[in-house]
């Protein structure tokens, strides 16, 4: 997320391993939800009963990864003894 502050003050080979390793990672993310997914429809199709606790479980992880990765701003600053590091 931060690749072009940082690719701004490297030369551009190092700017497009930079850009390379970011694209990486976002595409990484994209297959860890599509692998979630995959072993979730499996688990499903073994235990017909809980079906419902294994999908919400895996809807839970993509949605919190995706709030924790994207969302989530931080709050607090360190100096500050007023704030709470879970607020």
């Amino acid at each position: 997320m931060f690749a072009w502050k940082v690719a701004a003050l490297m030369p551009w080979p190092v700017a497009a391993v930079v850009w390379g390793l970011s694209v990486a990672t976002v595409l990484g993310g994209f297959f860890a939800l599509f692998l979630t997914a995959v072993f979730t429809w499996k688990v499903a199709a073994l235990m017909p009963l809980p079906v419902a606790a294994v999908w919400i479980m895996a809807a839970d992880t993509v949605v919190d990864g995706f709030y924790g990765i994207f969302i989530h701003e931080e709050k607090y600053r360190l100096g500050n003894p007023h704030r709470y590091w879970f607020f």
